[in-house]
């Protein structure tokens, strides 16, 4: 039976091939095989200067296995070249019609895609590349759909990518590449947080009050509690009660939850590293930020050998600048002074000055000093750098200095990466800025944050770090749907 070349039509063949595999016995959805060993020794170098040479193989010469999915198939009459995607890598494999024809017929059976079960003799290549000569082959999981640009065309554009990600990450090596590069930073920011003697915790998804952060939660229903819950906007709130509890250093590397927009930098699911230090200082959580900050660029180094030379932007400690430094130096004509603290003029005068230059009434000091940031400073800031001195009204958690916060945030590439704060203590304090906080939006505050709190906290430093925004930068990634293995669509 002939068969169009549609994508319905190459998956009816498919299915007849399957069919006539299970008519002869074979099984195109076996068992796995036992005696397949860990397929990363493709990868070893050691493996690669052992092998022999083409030439020098013998059908005395030890035989391996190993499996793969087949991505190309050249056909140069009694022989076939057959490549194979496993363990990170492409294994050519070589087949003569002559000595192995119960393999030639098997390849009728065969699709781009099919995964491939080979035996056969290991050498290597004049190039240091392996390449098998094969023995038997079976195949061990049939693919009924193919994968576009190979024996169906379709427009394979940034919406296709979306609504098809699996296959996005077959087609294009760059998408594995940067997840494994994902992986292995990740990998190297525990690393580096338990050489610290920091202790890795897990806390609540579901909350019934989301605190931690000011974002829009997204609202869900425990059917056996009969209770509205919400999932977690941030660990925040949580990881300082184990500190409360007795703990000293504590982490959580995980997902939270915020129900807001979608755009270049910004994902509803993200996953944050939230770190807490009692006894602590802002000066140490900088150097503790350096140091996770150096172990995930040499993290994706090690996998994406182009960024390598991109590791020394991280060896040199970051840029430290004021807020209103910042502002003062760009709008040169705002009543920021050059003083250390801002004085009761500026504090007067600056939410004025921000409505002229932003066009919209401000009446709040903070708000001021933020929305300016915002929108004249902060995308100029491209080399890593600390920003300090954030306005106090705007940070609710943190330990306040009159209009100020002992607060800083990292900026990498014009957007934020990291926030720090030394946190607030003073459990009355905490309560009535909650109060504050509920009145001006709407809110509904976790006051029982603020029982706990009456425990006594002791002096402690907190850091976030927005995982995927590094992972943007360390890769050179143009959006955040590229370092996220399946981001929100």
């Amino acid at each position: 039976m002939t068969h169009d070349s549609t994508l319905a039509g190459q998956m009816d063949q498919r299915r007849e091939q399957v069919t006539s595999l299970r008519a002869a016995g074979s099984d195109p959805y076996p068992e796995p095989d036992s005696s397949l060993r860990d397929q990363s020794y493709l990868l070893s170098q050691q493996v690669h200067s052992e092998l022999p040479t083409i030439d020098d193989v013998s059908p005395k010469s030890e035989s391996h296995v190993f499996t793969g999915r087949l991505i190309q198939l050249n056909n140069l009459g009694k022989l076939k070249f057959l490549f194979l995607r496993c363990a990170e890598c492409v294994i050519q494999v070589c087949v003569s019609v002559k000595s192995a024809p119960e393999i030639a017929d098997l390849l009728k059976m065969t699709s781009l895609g099919d995964h491939l079960s080979v035996t056969g003799h290991f050498a290597k290549t004049t190039r240091n590349s392996i390449v098998v000569l094969a023995k038997t082959m079976k195949i061990v999981s049939k693919a009924l759909r193919p994968l576009p640009g190979k024996t169906f065309s379709v427009v394979v554009d940034d919406e296709w990518r979306a609504n098809n990600r699996v296959a996005d990450m077959m087609l294009r090596d760059q998408v594995i590449e940067r997840l494994r590069a994902r992986a292995n930073a990740i990998h190297n920011i525990r690393q580096t947080l338990h050489s610290f003697n920091f202790i890795e915790a897990e806390t609540s998804m579901l909350t019934q009050i989301a605190g931690g952060a000011t974002a829009k939660p997204f609202a869900t229903h425990h059917n056996a509690l009969n209770k509205d819950m919400s999932l977690r906007i941030a660990p925040e709130l949580d990881l300082k009660r184990l500190i409360i509890a007795g703990f000293d250093r504590v982490y959580e590397l995980g997902r939270v939850f915020r129900n807001e927009g979608i755009d270049k930098t910004h994902n509803p699911e993200f996953t944050t590293l939230e770190i807490y230090a009692a006894n602590s200082s802002m000066k140490t959580m900088i150097s503790l930020m350096h140091a996770l900050l150096r172990a995930s660029a040499r993290g994706v180094a090690q996998v994406i050998s182009s960024m390598r030379d991109s590791v020394s932007r991280f060896e040199t400690e970051c840029h430290v600048v004021s807020m209103r430094s910042l502002i003062r130096e760009i709008c040169v004509e705002s009543p920021i002074s050059a003083d250390e603290k801002p004085s009761a003029e500026e504090i007067r005068e600056l939410p004025s000055y921000a409505s002229s230059m932003l066009g919209r009434e401000i009446t709040d000091y903070g708000e001021a000093l933020q929305s300016l940031f915002e929108r004249f400073a902060e995308k100029t800031l491209l080399d890593p750098t600390i920003v300090t001195d954030h306005p106090a009204s705007l940070s609710p958690l943190a330990k306040h200095d009159g209009e100020l916060a002992m607060r800083f945030e990292l900026y990498i590439d014009g957007f934020e990466i990291a926030n720090a704060y030394v946190e607030q203590a003073d459990a009355d304090l905490q309560r009535s800025i909650f109060v504050e906080q509920a009145k001006k939006n709407n809110a509904t505050p976790d006051m029982r944050y603020c029982d706990d709190l009456e425990l006594g906290l002791p002096p402690t430093v907190g850091l976030g770090i927005g995982i995927d925004r590094l992972m943007m930068v360390l890769m050179g990634a143009q959006s955040i749907k590229d370092v996220i293995a399946f981001p929100t669509r």
